[in-house]
């Protein structure tokens, strides 16, 4: 802890929050992390991308149920199906589909026609 190079945790004791979902941590240092028990700490440095970890486990993270977890899980995959554009392209020319949608207005008639396409191959 003292003589720790790591700008990011020395302050405050090396101490990193630890959850799975965490993407800024190496997938080593969490899988190593997981397998510990409170008050463990690897007997061996874990190699990272950065170089070596000595990690010990102060409060392991209690497994969350389904239920608990459900509300945020659904959300994080309606946000990454927002961001991507082939699968927000099918939501609507499904929607417009289902719907039956059409414009009457002649300057506006073609808006549509990629989406309507894309309907026809789904």
């Amino acid at each position: 802890k003292t003589d720790s190079i790591d700008t990011a945790t020395k302050d405050n004791g090396g101490k990193i929050s630890f959850e799975l979902n965490n993407k800024t941590l190496d997938a080593t240092f969490k899988d190593a992390a997981y397998k510990l028990k409170n008050g463990d700490y690897t007997q061996t440095p874990v190699k990272v991308t950065d170089g070596y970890e000595v990690i010990k486990m102060i409060n392991h993270p209690a497994k969350g149920t389904f239920t608990s977890s459900k509300k945020a899980l659904t959300a994080s995959v309606y946000a990454k199906w927002s961001r991507d554009s082939s699968i927000m392209q099918r939501v609507i020319s499904q929607v417009l589909k289902n719907q039956h949608v059409t414009i009457k207005d002649k300057d506006l008639a073609g808006a549509l026609d990629s989406y309507k396409k894309l309907a026809t191959t789904n």
